[in-house]
């Protein structure tokens, strides 16, 4: 598991811990505001998703499918060289009163939401659906769209662009009503020393106490009181007072940085890693689908491209080659931190958790029992203790 490492302003955790278009809280649906944790990417899969096969084979073909995606068409669809403007309608003064509107705000001018019953869709290199998959679009997050073909929308994130199918992506007025019922509901305790209480009442007893600098995923709101999780799973109540709110919705991840092209191995690694976004983390798990821990998500996922790792983390940081800085790494490579332990609330000695760089400063990693696979900034508790590279590039496709 992962935990604080030192104190940030909540500005700054804000940046560093809430994956600008995160979803996922280990396959948990939460009530109210349709809030998760994730972001930190945090609502889950919304689909029940199936479990792979044991095997006693390591190299053993696999046998059963992940949550559900989206398939690519079979058929290319055409491409068209002009490109339309998408014009947009102001939204109604109600939305504007509503606080969860500030998430749509984030946008440019021309928003959309991905919705569909799925996990995710692909973000094409080109209009067509036979180019290359160079990002995932989260089911209900928001994508700015800047233009549009016949079949596909453009959209942009950060400088990155590429194509989504128009049928995944709702617009216009329906759009930002689904951005408020997705929107997801975030809390800071406003001081310090603020207990989250078994019952919603103030002398229930206390099952936790949250630094203000911890961030916790509010599941409803009910009266004076708020019901809220913490990153490790505990739920409980405190008095809305005591909570500084805030809303967020999630975006889309983009694997290459404007103008770099990774290799189609790298692309299919990470795009297979996506297939097990917002699945269970399970300590000493091995199955992907059921549950898996850091180090064996990392194993598995490599595993299925023939590329042989250690099991665990601190083992697997010695594998393959150094890279020397994240101005080096690319998308695929492995990313290493301090482990955390929960039971005195301190960052363990050495290695003790793994994630896989996705590019564009995120990872996604098997963070905790109570948030799943998920996406994060590469550094959103500290920088990475090592960087390491286990796919060979010199292999020329």
């Amino acid at each position: 598991m992962r935990g604080q490492d030192g104190k940030m302003e909540k500005d700054e955790l804000l940046k560093k811990r809430i994956i600008r278009g995160a979803a996922g809280i280990a396959v948990i649906v939460l009530t109210g505001v349709n809030t998760a944790f994730g972001a930190i990417n945090i609502h889950a899969a919304r689909s029940a998703p199936h479990v792979e096969e044991e095997t006693s084979n390591a190299e053993s073909e696999e046998t059963t499918t992940a949550p559900t995606q989206v398939e690519r068409l079979s058929e290319e669809v055409p491409e068209t060289t002009e490109e339309e403007t998408v014009e947009t309608t102001p939204a109604p003064d109600a939305y504007e009163l509503d606080d969860r509107y500030a998430v749509v705000k984030e946008f440019g001018d021309q928003f959309g939401f991905i919705y569909f019953s799925g996990i995710s869709v692909e973000i094409y290199e080109e209009p067509n659906s036979e180019s290359r998959v160079i990002g995932r679009a989260m089911c209900y997050s928001g994508v700015d769209i800047i233009s549009a073909t016949e079949f596909f929308y453009r959209i942009g994130s950060e400088g990155c662009t590429g194509y989504v199918l128009k049928q995944f992506v709702t617009t216009g007025e329906e759009a930002k009503a689904l951005a408020l019922e997705y929107a997801h509901s975030f809390a800071y305790v406003a001081k310090e020393g603020t207990p989250i209480l078994k019952e919603p009442e103030d002398n229930a007893e206390a099952v936790f106490y949250p630094s203000d600098e911890r961030l916790l995923a509010v599941v409803s709101r009910t009266g004076n009181w708020a019901k809220v999780k913490t990153e490790n799973g505990t739920t409980g109540y405190v008095r809305e007072n005591d909570l500084d709110f805030f809303y967020t919705l999630d975006k889309s991840y983009f694997f290459q940085k404007p103008g770099e092209k990774i290799s189609d191995e790298r692309l299919d690694i990470l795009n297979y890693a996506f297939k097990w976004f917002g699945t269970p983390y399970v300590w000493g798990g091995e199955t992907l689908g059921q549950g898996v821990d850091c180090s064996a998500y990392v194993w598995r996922v490599f595993q299925k491209f023939n590329i042989a790792m250690p099991r665990l983390s601190a083992e697997q940081a010695e594998w393959g080659t150094k890279v020397a800085s994240m101005d080096e790494a690319l998308p695929g490579d492995l990313l290493f931190y301090h482990g955390f332990n929960d039971a005195v609330q301190e960052a363990t000695e050495g290695v003790g958790h793994v994630g896989i760089y996705i590019g564009n400063g995120r990872m996604i990693h098997a963070a905790s029992v109570g948030r799943g696979i998920v996406v994060d900034d590469y550094d959103y508790v500290e920088k990475p203790l090592r960087i390491r590279r286990v796919i060979d590039d010199s292999k020329k496709e």
